[in-house]
């Protein structure tokens, strides 16, 4: 397993790495809980789960765990990534509609390099939104996202977008 991230300094090999045979130990585990933006899973089995106990363990336990599944259809997709939430759903604060995307809580993007480019891009746009909006505040919402395609390859290939693998790469576990 490769762990890139400054908060997980122990273990680390020559290159900088932290290399494991285990899925995650509570190190891991307890780096994902303090990290605010994004988690990244490439590969493995069960990561639903493991992203699951990092959103119980985390400060964004409290709200919804909300899985989309980005294999699924652009118009799948539309309405349940990109959609407005109904009206009894929004946070009590805003006036104006809350995109799913950006609800409180925590969205797990499973396979998200099966996202089409269309899709890419407006999620890049949103995560690029949510990112200027809270700057100097504490985000109530976190993306996870899990892929088994090698999106560095991709990224390189022009196949998937370079900024949105930026900003689901805060935190990124190959396991």
């Amino acid at each position: 397993m490769y762990v890139d991230h400054p908060l997980h300094a122990a273990g680390r090999s020559d290159s900088g790495y932290r290399h494991s045979t285990s899925v995650l130990d509570d190190k891991d585990i307890a780096c994902a809980t303090q990290t605010a933006s994004c988690v990244l899973f490439t590969g493995g089995r069960h990561v639903r789960a493991i992203a699951e106990r990092i959103h119980r363990e985390s400060g964004w336990g409290w709200g919804p765990f909300t899985v989309i599944d980005c294999g699924a259809s652009e118009a799948t997709l539309d309405r349940e990534l990109f959609a407005p939430l109904e009206a009894d759903l929004w946070p009590i604060e805003s006036a104006v509609p809350v995109l799913r995307l950006l609800q409180p809580g925590t969205m797990f993007l499973e396979e998200v390099g099966r996202l089409g480019r269309r899709s890419q891009l407006q999620l890049r746009d949103l995560l690029e939104l949510a990112a200027n909006e809270r700057e100097g505040r504490r985000s109530r919402r976190r993306i996870m996202a899990s892929t088994t395609e090698p999106l560095v390859a991709r990224v390189a290939a022009g196949s998937f977008d370079e900024t949105l693998f930026y900003r689901l790469n805060a935190l990124h576990f190959v396991l």
